[in-house]
C-alpha cells in the first residue's frame, strides 16, 4: 500500500471513529428516552438521539469510500430515516463496538 492508501486508511478510521463517537451518544439518549417517565423529556431525548444519528451519517459515508468496512454502518445510518432507531439499535451497537454498552465507540470498525 503506498502513502496514500495509508492516509485514506487513518482518515477512514478516524472518520469511522468519529461516526461511532455520535452513535454511542445516540444510544445513550435513546436508553435515556425510553427509560423517563415524562414525554416531553422522552421526546426531547429521541430528537436529540435521531439528530446524533443524522451527524454520524457523513461521517460513515467519507469512512466507507475509503474503506469499506464502514458500508455496513454507513448503511445502518441511512435506515434511520425510515426505520425507528429502536430496530437500529442491535446493528449499530454492533457496527460501532462500544457505543452498545455506554463505551466511547470509538474503538474500531463495523461488523460488516
Amino acid at each position: 500500500m503506498g502513502l496514500a492508501g495509508c492516509s485514506s486508511a487513518r482518515s477512514a478510521g478516524a472518520n469511522g471513529a468519529l461516526a461511532c463517537q455520535h452513535v454511542a451518544a445516540s444510544l445513550r439518549l435513546y436508553r435515556a428516552a425510553t427509560a423517563t417517565a415524562d414525554p416531553q423529556l422522552a421526546a426531547r431525548d429521541r430528537e436529540a438521539a435521531l439528530g446524533e444519528l443524522r451527524a454520524a451519517l457523513p461521517l460513515a459515508a467519507i469512512a466507507a469510500t475509503s474503506s469499506g468496512q464502514w458500508q455496513a454502518l454507513q448503511t445502518t445510518l441511512s435506515e434511520s430515516v425510515r426505520v425507528p432507531e429502536s430496530q437500529l439499535i442491535s446493528a449499530l451497537s454492533a457496527q460501532c463496538p462500544g457505543s452498545g454498552s455506554g463505551g466511547s465507540g470509538a474503538s474500531g470498525g463495523s461488523a460488516g
